[in-house]
């Protein structure tokens, strides 16, 4: 983004970021990472949403580098992060962060986005270590569980897209066109 700032076409640099987080395949919800209801560490207090549409998310301006790394450092701190027996900050969604970009050209004004998208890994049951097991109580643990189920759904989801892509060159209409 830092290219970006410096370019004189460019006006106006805005971020958004949503997290795809869920316990269960059926139910995975989209967080707004701007919302100040879910810049808490209380998991239960963060609102998700099932029909959110990630273009309107919140949207912050930015005209510096440090307003951007705050911005993705505030989005970072929204998200959902637990301890693995593998990692101790375990992301537990997969973020998306899109950045706004209106550019002057021949005198009318061009909206471009840049998408960049933080998965969470794919995790197994070789994720819940002996000692891992130990530590934790039951529900934290079918907790964990249940989230690399949901992880591993967008992970295998995303690997259709692309391998449609690549076969055909476009989606069906029944994955969207954009």
């Amino acid at each position: 983004l830092e290219e970006l700032l410096n370019t004189e076409s460019v006006k106006t640099l805005s971020v958004s970021g949503c997290e795809a987080y869920g316990t269960h395949v059926s139910r995975i919800e989209l967080f707004d990472l701007f919302k100040d209801v879910n810049n808490q560490p209380d998991w239960t207090k963060k609102k998700g949403q099932g029909g959110l549409e990630p273009k309107k998310c919140t949207s912050k301006p930015v005209t510096t580098q440090q307003q951007c790394w705050d911005a993705i450092n505030e989005a970072h701190d929204a998200s959902h992060f637990a301890p693995t027996g593998k990692n101790p900050e375990s992301s537990r969604g997969h973020v998306a962060f899109c950045t706004k970009v209106e550019q002057e050209k021949g005198g009318s004004i061009i909206t471009s986005y840049l998408i960049v998208v933080d998965l969470a890994g794919s995790e197994g049951e070789s994720a819940f270590t002996p000692e891992f097991v130990k530590k934790v109580d039951p529900p934290t643990l079918m907790a964990r569980r249940l989230e690399a189920g949901c992880i591993n759904t967008g992970l295998s989801q995303l690997q259709v897209v692309f391998n449609e892509l690549k076969v055909k060159g476009k989606l069906t209409k029944s994955r969207g066109t954009g």
